[in-house]
């Protein structure tokens, strides 16, 4: 739990140092969570951050399963629709940390979830 939410507070600076306004972090509904709500424009970015301490078993992003992406799906139109934003362009990233050997390697995977 303390390399996820420390992942999340690094995802959000590193979006914030490449354009996006960050919203919110942590934003449960009751499909989930959303790690972190973005800005750019009027576009929202939903961003689920992925953080890990090896390779050993994958890649980050391998670990968000259908279930999963239906999760986040479903919360952001949750969002949207409780703060009247439903005519807003949107999208989901993935963020992907690899803390490895004293070094952090991130991957920002964007619309990586979609409903198709």
């Amino acid at each position: 739990m303390q390399i996820g939410r420390s992942g999340e507070r690094q995802a959000a600076r590193y979006l914030e140092e490449n354009g996006i306004e960050i919203v919110g972090m942590n934003y449960h509904t009751p499909y989930g969570e959303i790690d972190i709500i973005g800005k750019k424009s009027d576009l929202f970015v939903f961003c689920e951050v992925k953080t890990r301490t090896s390779q050993k078993f994958g890649y980050p992003e391998e670990s968000i399963t259908p279930r999963k992406k239906s999760a986040l799906i479903n919360s952001s139109l949750y969002y949207l629709q409780e703060y009247d934003q439903l005519d807003h362009p949107w999208r989901i990233d993935v963020i992907t940390i690899l803390k490895e050997n004293h070094e952090i390697h991130y991957n920002w995977i964007e619309n990586a979830i979609t409903s198709e």
